[in-house]
């Protein structure tokens, strides 16, 4: 009786490890099939049921934003105020105020913040929901809805520290001329420039 060669084994390599391949493919896409469709993942996944929902409709909102100073120290972790005031003639829901805002931010909210000089954005997150793993089934998420009448405003005042990260050691601005804006969903606010010294 012949005793396999080592060389068929060489030989046979590249077949079996485009079977592997194959293998591990379609165990992915059955893993991604098999997925739950009723959850809200952290501040950026939505599922295709949601999708159907009110949840994901684009608030009508005009977005503002407010800093008390236009100077600032390096290391100043600098004040900002949010608001959301409804342009829509009817009454909306909205997400807005995380109940786990400490470490997590607002809802759909992302801060930019630009480099005046280079024009490149300073930012490592724009938001701190990114960070966050937390799901929420979708009855659990309708608890945190805001019922927003037309006119009505929202706001809150925080921390640029408690929306986002900057790309510094210390999440802190250094010293230069920043252009600042924050966006809910898709509509993004004002820009304000501050200087820190």
């Amino acid at each position: 009786m012949n005793k396999p060669r080592s060389t068929d084994f060489i030989k046979a390599y590249p077949v079996l490890l485009v079977f592997f391949v194959v293998f591990l493919f379609s165990l992915f896409l059955i893993s991604c099939n098999n997925k739950p469709k009723s959850y809200y993942l952290s501040d950026i996944y939505l599922d295709t049921d949601l999708q159907q929902s009110e949840i994901t409709d684009t608030p009508d909102v005009k977005v503002y934003l407010m800093i008390p100073d236009s100077d600032f120290k390096a290391g100043d972790d600098i004040p900002i105020t949010v608001s959301l005031t409804s342009t829509s003639d009817s009454v909306q829901k909205i997400l807005f105020e995380k109940p786990d805002f400490d470490a997590y931010g607002l809802w759909r909210t992302s801060l930019n913040i630009e480099d005046v000089k280079t024009g490149n954005s300073v930012m490592k997150y724009n938001s701190k929901g990114i960070l966050s793993s937390k799901c929420y089934m979708p009855d659990e998420l309708k608890k945190f809805y805001q019922e927003f009448l037309p006119g009505k405003s929202v706001s809150r005042t925080c921390k640029i520290s408690d929306l986002a990260i900057i790309n510094s050691s210390d999440n802190r601005l250094m010293p230069g001329t920043y252009k600042i804006s924050v966006s809910y969903y898709d509509k993004k606010s004002n820009e304000i420039i501050i200087e820190v010294i």
